[in-house]
């Protein structure tokens, strides 16, 4: 799955007609001809990705490119372009990884050792919502935190590194 931008999402651009969040005018100035859902999660918060592609594709401004395989099983993908807003939901639902019990609790070892490999202090508020999280969203909130503590002691570097290492191999595809 990738993402590209409309012609309308490409005047708004230049015009600036519509009333956008910031963060959804970022997330919008981002995406170019097939952008993917890793490259977008770097460019906003964690866990707010879905909603606001949801919001741009709503809009018109942005489509939602869906490669499948073809059924003859040869390596040219079918692609679907999915401009239709009731269908929108359905199409991101599965942009992230949905995790079980036993996955949350491992990628909460990840973050904790990730934290303990670079940093013996300073993280302690993201580590005990990492800790206390007990669904997927609360556990994206909670490592968004460790990821602005990482950012605010060590710099934007270990901040990405976190980012590549702990959540994008277990939320985004």
């Amino acid at each position: 799955m990738h993402f590209t931008r409309t012609s309308h999402g490409e005047q708004e651009l230049a015009t600036r007609s519509i009333p956008l969040s910031v963060p959804e005018r970022r997330l919008l100035g981002f995406i170019t001809k097939e952008t993917s859902a890793t490259y977008l999660a770097r460019k906003v918060r964690l866990g707010e990705l879905e909603r606001h592609l949801l919001h741009l594709a709503r809009r018109g401004l942005i489509e939602i490119v869906v490669e499948n395989g073809t059924a003859d099983g040869s390596d040219v993908p079918t692609v679907v372009i999915v401009p239709t807003p009731e269908t929108l939901k359905d199409v991101l639902q599965p942009l992230f990884a949905v995790l079980d019990n036993s996955a949350l609790a491992a990628v909460k070892q990840n973050a904790k050792s990730f934290v303990r490999m670079r940093a013996a202090f300073g993280i302690e508020t993201g580590i005990a919502m990492v800790e206390a999280a007990d669904s997927q969203e609360a556990l994206l909130v909670a490592l968004g935190a460790v990821q602005r503590e990482l950012f605010d002691l060590l710099g934007r570097e270990s901040a990405a590194e976190f980012f590549e290492q702990v959540v994008a191999p277990t939320f985004y595809s």
